[in-house]
């Protein structure tokens, strides 16, 4: 009779233990996913913020956005589960895939088509990107589009 009582209370003991585990594990996962997707949208706004400041013009490409400085440009196409990064540097591109899910784009310009403002609407967040630019590329772009047209 002791003998059952102790392997009753060992199954207990050893049930409890594996369901303790089990929900620790889940709560891991859960907090490890959140982490991901965190460090990836961090590492995204992080890249593109620093392509859009330290680029000279940022324009709307049809649906993609090109940021160029110099004779490099950055283009981001935004799809509905990632965002996609090339960079174009002459001989050969480079390419970045962020995992972040963008619901909307919206984009404020300048009478000359530079972006000046733009919205990344996320499921609960939202990326402001503002490039401000000097009054000297602001006419140097006005005369390009004059001579365009």
């Amino acid at each position: 009779m002791e003998l059952l009582v102790a392997m009753v209370l060992s199954a207990l003991v050893i049930a409890s233990a594996g369901m303790g585990f089990e929900f620790i594990m889940k709560q891991y996962k859960q907090y490890d996913k959140l982490n991901d997707n965190t460090s990836t949208l961090a590492s995204f706004y992080a890249v593109m913020n620093n392509d859009v400041q330290n680029s000279e013009e940022v324009m709307r490409h049809e649906s993609d956005l090109v940021c160029r400085k110099d004779s490099v440009e950055v283009v981001y196409s935004f799809g509905d589960e990632f965002v996609l990064r090339v960079q174009d540097l002459g001989f050969r591109g480079q390419g970045d895939t962020f995992k972040v899910k963008v619901g909307a784009v919206k984009i404020e310009e300048t009478e000359n088509g530079l972006v000046e403002k733009l919205s990344l609407e996320m499921d609960d967040k939202l990326l402001v990107f503002n490039k401000l630019y000097s009054a000297e590329q602001l006419i140097s772009n006005e005369r390009i589009s004059e001579l365009a047209n």
